[in-house]
This record gives structure tokens, sequence and C-alpha cells, in this order.
């Protein structure tokens, strides 16, 4: 659980009142919305597709196109240096594998 500014406690506590609920349900109420608005900015910088999403009484909020690139680019070169990792390891393991069998075959 994340710590809370003291007026954001305030105002759960009051809400909790009057709806007559925990105000742990009325906290995971306040950051549905946000933790939504996270993951379809998420999926919109992973699918290349930014999208201007509305919060009710908060604003439009959207992806920044520059961060969006410099996430792809960074996405795509560690992409691409995992894969030359990898090529360079079965690489040197049927090195080993050859060197292997040719060991056995002359013991």
């Amino acid at each position: 659980m994340k710590v809370l500014q003291p007026e954001v406690i305030k105002i759960i506590n009051k809400l909790a009142e009057k709806y007559n609920l925990p105000a742990y349900v009325i906290e995971d109420i306040n950051r549905a919305q946000f933790s939504y608005l996270r993951k379809m900015i998420k999926n919109a910088k992973l699918n290349n597709d930014p999208k201007v999403l509305l919060l009710h009484k908060f604003g439009k909020f959207y992806p920044s196109l520059n961060k969006i690139k410099r996430i792809n680019e960074y996405n795509r070169k560690k992409r691409e240096l995992l894969e030359s990792i990898s090529r360079t390891n079965s690489t040197t393991n049927s090195e080993l594998d050859n060197q292997q069998s040719s060991n056995t075959d002359t013991n």
C-alpha cells in the first residue's frame, strides 16, 4: 500500500463514512482509474499507437510521441543485443559440442 497525503486520507475517510464502505474500498476505487490509465498508455506505447485518454474531471492524458520513439529505440537496441548474445552463445555451444565429439572420437 502506498503512502497517501493527509488531504487524500481525509477525503477517503469522508467518502467511506458517506457511502458506508471501508476506507480501502474507496482507495481502490480511486486508484483503479489511474492504474487503468497507466495500462492503456503502456499498451499505446508498446503498440506505437498513441491515444488520448480522458478521465472525467481530471483531463486528457496521452503519451508523448518523443517518449514513445525513445522507448521503441531502447527496446529495439535491447532486442538486438539479446539476439547477438544468444547467437554468440549458440555458436560457442556448437563449437564446444564439436570439440567434445572430436575428443570422444579420438579416445
